[in-house]
């Protein structure tokens, strides 16, 4: 089964939407970089 997704409607308040605070996606990043680096060494034991 496939699906149309038709997100025309929503595209007018999506642009109308509040910036991300830079700060914010620092930290978030910092939390991934780290996470992923503890994924690696609890695979490798």
């Amino acid at each position: 089964m496939k699906t149309k997704w038709d997100y025309t409607d929503l595209a007018k308040s999506y642009l109308k939407r509040p910036g991300y605070s830079p700060d914010a996606i620092e930290a978030m990043l910092g939390l991934v970089s780290k996470m992923d680096r503890q994924s690696v060494m609890w695979a490798q034991g």
